[in-house]
């Protein structure tokens, strides 16, 4: 399916329905759309006992900005975007034209902050683009944990074909060459409820290692990416995974194993639960005490 929105010459995305039998193309409240609008009355030149009346609409520096639609909460959907040249998106305030070149806003000027070429960026670059994805992917809905590499099998297939990779340096949502940064995901929102799903019984070998067991939303702590650097004190030994389908080069995998090498810090968590939270931040955090 993903090679359809790939290769298409224009992709059409009914942003603002929940589900496939909802419609797309309904009126808008403008109320809704802008910050305000106001009817303003004026004459007929040719006939001064007709009044007509007008709306003028005022949404400075808002009408730019692309808001979440219902199509955004979904894991499946996102590769739709992602690998799409060119992308007409009807949301519910308006529409949207995205492509290589930057993003336009129906009624509005150009977004300040356009999606690079993704040919012109550099390893770095691409390593932030990778973390950024796999974030906003986590934090989308899927009824089924198993899929989640599935679904996001076309966006690695996609990387792969960038970072000039082969399939065999994916090892489970992860890329090889980046493995010592990347291990180093965390859950991102701390609940009450399980942050791993039950693991049906082809998947209880599956690595845990890996970030598309959690339930919930990962990230990564900022650090300066520092590729091959010398000065990084983990190195990777082994790392293996068995695929699930031989055929789906990037989808779900049955087991893995990876053995690393580095030195090892021994902490201690204080207490069981999140104590702080950083100001303007949705983080929680819980101390620890290292030895």
């Amino acid at each position: 399916m993903w090679q359809i929105y790939q290769n298409a010459t224009v992709t059409i995305s009914a942003a603002t329905a929940s589900h496939s039998n909802q419609g797309f193309l309904h009126a808008r409240n403008l109320e809704f759309c802008y910050l305000s609008t106001w009817a303003i009355p004026w004459h007929d030149v040719d006939d001064e006992n007709k009044l007509i009346s007008d709306t003028v609409f005022c949404a400075e520096g808002e009408i730019r900005r692309v808001k979440p639609e219902p199509i955004d909460s979904r894991a499946w959907t996102m590769q739709e975007h992602k690998l799409a040249r060119r992308l007409l998106r009807f949301g519910s305030s308006q529409m949207v034209w995205q492509c290589a070149e930057g993003c336009e806003v129906d009624g509005g000027s150009k977004e300040e902050d356009d999606p690079p070429h993704f040919s012109t960026v550099d390893e770095t670059q691409m390593f932030y683009h990778w973390q950024y994805d796999v974030e906003e992917f986590t934090t989308r809905f899927i009824s089924k944990p198993g899929d989640r590499l599935p679904a996001f099998a076309a966006i690695a297939a996609n990387y792969a074909k960038r970072l000039n990779a082969k399939s065999d340096q994916y090892m489970a949502g992860l890329w090889r060459q980046w493995m010592p940064f990347i291990l180093l995901w965390y859950i991102k929102d701390v609940h009450d409820e399980p942050t791993y799903p039950d693991l049906p019984p082809d998947e209880e070998e599956s690595p845990t290692w890996s970030w598309h067991l959690a339930c919930s939303g990962v990230s990564w702590p900022y650090m300066p990416f520092q590729g091959e650097s010398d000065s990084m004190t983990l190195d990777i030994e082994h790392c293996h995974v068995a695929l699930a389908d031989e055929k789906v080069e990037y989808g779900r995998v049955k087991k893995g194993s990876l053995k690393v090498v580095g030195a090892l810090l021994r902490i201690r968590l204080l207490g069981t639960r999140p104590l702080w939270t950083m100001p303007d931040s949705s983080e929680t955090f819980a101390p620890i005490d290292i030895k």
